[in-house]
């Protein structure tokens, strides 16, 4: 009988012994990637010994007995990237990539022409940096590939950061760090409850405040007034 069962896999460890001082180790067992929940596993064995002695039964039984544990390695969350490369079928010497994405991820396209260096410092290829995930698959068509004897491409990915979001709800007045480049011929940039009925919306998309040109009336003509977020 198997020594151990893996996830439906039988796994069975035999010793045959040689002779008095030696004997040698057989390993059998099939392992499929599909069997598991995961492509990433790790697993180990608690041998059970069993020995076919050659000739008499006097010949002293010597050996060394190893044990393992059962070590379940979780797959990488997410898993990364895989990257497919085919040759653009309008421009010699161009490739078409894809690869599975998700949202929230920003991806940069990394090249080198040997494998010497870590991929988190080969250097951006073709401009290719900051690429919003677009899941569940992300397309790039027509990249030149540097007609080089040999170059590998490779995905660095990283979180994107977080949204930049203001309200404008702490106070009537801009908040720190925002500019404005007003005011011009009567017309500037302005916080607070929007009430021009007809110059404007009635209420702010997050009430109260909101901010505006000229929040309670028209803005004036052959103005350049600007508003300037701190990132």
């Amino acid at each position: 009988r198997p020594d151990l069962t893996f996830v439906g896999t039988d796994i069975e460890i035999d010793f045959t012994l040689t002779d008095q001082n030696d004997f040698s180790q057989l390993i059998e067992a099939t392992v499929a990637a599909g069997d598991f929940p995961g492509t990433y596993f790790g697993f180990g064995t608690r041998g059970r010994v069993r020995y076919t002695v050659p000739g008499t039964n006097d010949i002293p039984f010597i050996y060394d007995a190893k044990s393992y544990s059962v070590i379940e390695v979780p797959a990488p969350s997410p898993a990364p990237p895989t990257l497919v490369i085919t040759p653009n079928t309008t421009t010699p010497g161009n490739y078409d990539f894809s690869w599975n994405s998700l949202a929230g991820r920003l991806y940069d396209l990394v090249s080198a022409t040997d494998l010497s260096t870590a991929i988190s410092t080969w250097p951006v290829w073709d401009g290719r940096t900051g690429l919003a995930g677009t899941p569940p698959e992300n397309l790039l068509a027509d990249i030149p590939g540097g007609g080089d004897e040999k170059r590998f491409f490779a995905l660095v990915v990283r979180d994107a950061p977080p949204l930049f979001s203001e309200n404008f709800d702490a106070a009537a007045a801009l908040p720190a760090s925002w500019t404005s480049s007003g005011p011009d011929n009567g017309t500037d940039w302005e916080v607070g409850v929007p009430s021009g009925v007809i110059s404007g919306p009635v209420t702010a998309f997050t009430e109260p405040n909101c901010a505006g040109t000229n929040i309670s009336g028209y803005y004036t003509e052959n103005v350049d007034v600007s508003l300037i977020s701190p990132v």
